[in-house]
Order: structure tokens, then C-alpha cells, then sequence
């Protein structure tokens, strides 16, 4: 069992064998979730756009807004 706990052991190299998958899923998750965000950006700005086109509140100055 000592052997297998050591840092070249079975344990180790298998720990490291399903390391490395799991950091490129990580990565491809990241950047998933870096183009889902840039996308919900996207669409923010043109709801706003759509918003503001429709209501006429774009117009006014933010002070009589309110």
C-alpha cells in the first residue's frame, strides 16, 4: 500500500490520469461561460435599444427621469 501512496505510486499516476481531463473540461467550461456571458451582454444592449426606441425615455435627460 506504500508504494501505491507514493508520489510515483498507482494512486498518484491515477489521480493524475483523471486530473488532466478534468482541467480540460474546466477550460472548455470557462470558455463557455465567457461566450454565454458575451452573448446575454449582447442581448442586453439590444433590449435596451428596443426599450428605449419604443418608450422615448432615451430621449430625456437622466435627471427628469426620476
Amino acid at each position: 500500500m506504500e508504494l501505491d501512496l507514493e508520489p510515483e505510486g498507482r494512486i498518484t499516476a491515477a489521480f493524475e490520469a483523471m486530473e488532466r481531463p478534468i482541467t480540460e473540461k474546466f477550460a472548455a467550461i470557462d470558455k463557455c461561460f465567457d461566450r454565454l456571458q458575451h452573448q446575454f451582454n449582447r442581448l442586453q444592449a439590444k433590449i435596451e435599444v428596443v426599450l428605449e426606441a419604443i418608450t422615448g425615455l432615451g430621449d430625456w435627460p437622466e435627471d427628469e427621469l426620476l
